[in-house]
């Protein structure tokens, strides 16, 4: 096809190619014969048009005919002219109005004392070697008693990893679990160590830097003579911490949010899952919860765009301020 006719109402058609003089040009019932070359994007008179009548086009009339045009001929400035007359000169003067102030949105959250902000209070337990998940869980079980007001749950973060890893294997397992144990998340977290794991607790700490003892403990099972007491101790002591936070609204915690999802869901997507796999994040399974939670606001254009519209804006004031 050469020619597209745009509306049904049109006069003139676009030529989609080049058209040869004398090639039969045809649109269903209508056929045209071109009277001359004509250039690709060029309109082509579909019947004669009189000097004087409307060129229409798009269904409505788009300039007149300043001479006789006959069906198949070139349609364009040398026979085209607008019909437009009168004011010629335009001034843009544009009637503002301004919508009614709004309040400054917000959100519920609790603010951590390293500026982070979590979104729910929980108190997390987190081995560094699979071969202790059975003790993480049994304190999990354990630890239920100890959830009150205040602390949205207890739990323990199983897997299969931390023993027999080497290079960067056991790097991407350090950065993973290290990823948990800064999660905003988490009020407070016991990390648990059996001792002789690849990934010991002095290299997580490492890793960790400075910390707040106060929300983060550690135990070494096998430096202990009763792990489940002092692992049960030491959830008391944390639950009792977690405990006095409370939710904050304030529009500013949309910045710190964002900057703290950004930066757990680069940690989540570059290191835990492909580290993970998988099967790490099947119903029921501790890693879902962040994986569900990272990715449902990347995922939900609603809250992801509101709270992302937000903290932009905040964190450009912020910067501008600061400059």
């Amino acid at each position: 096809m050469k020619l597209l006719k745009i509306h049904p109402a049109d006069n003139v058609a676009v030529a989609l190619a080049a058209i040869s003089a004398g090639e039969e040009l045809n649109l269903g019932v209508l056929s045209v014969t071109a009277a001359h070359d004509i250039t690709p994007g060029h309109k082509v008179a579909l019947n004669a048009i009189e000097s004087g009548a409307n060129v229409v086009k798009y269904g409505h009339p788009i300039g007149h005919a300043t001479a006789p045009i006959a069906a198949g001929c070139a349609v364009h400035t040398h026979n085209l002219a607008t019909s437009l007359s009168g004011l010629l000169e335009y001034e843009y003067a544009p009637n503002s109005t301004h919508p009614a102030p709004r309040e400054a949105e917000s959100f519920q959250g609790y603010r951590r004392p390293d500026g982070k902000v979590g979104i729910r209070n929980e108190v997390w337990i987190v081995p560094t070697v699979g071969c202790i998940n059975s003790t993480a869980a049994a304190l999990e079980r354990a630890g239920q008693e100890l959830v009150r007001a205040g602390i949205d749950g207890l739990y323990a973060f199983p897997h299969p990893y931390g023993c027999s890893q080497l290079s960067d294997d056991l790097e991407n397992t350090r950065r993973a679990i290290a990823g948990l144990v800064r999660h905003p998340n988490a009020g407070a977290v016991l990390v648990l160590g059996l001792g002789c794991e690849n990934l010991s607790i002095t290299m997580l700490q490492e890793m960790l830097g400075q910390y707040d003892t106060r929300r983060v403990k550690f135990l070494s099972l096998q430096d202990s003579a009763d792990e489940f007491a002092e692992g049960m101790d030491a959830l008391r002591e944390l639950t009792d911490y977690a405990a006095a936070f409370t939710r904050e609204e304030e529009l500013r915690l949309a910045t710190i949010s964002r900057e703290t999802v950004r930066l757990c869901w680069r940690a989540v997507e570059g290191q835990l899952f492909p580290t993970a796999g998988s099967s790490s994040v099947r119903h029921g399974h501790r890693i879902e919860r962040v994986w569900r939670d990272l990715s449902m606001l990347h995922s939900h254009a609603g809250n992801g765009v509101f709270l992302s519209t937000l903290a932009n804006r905040e964190l450009a004031q912020a910067h501008f301020a600061a400059s």
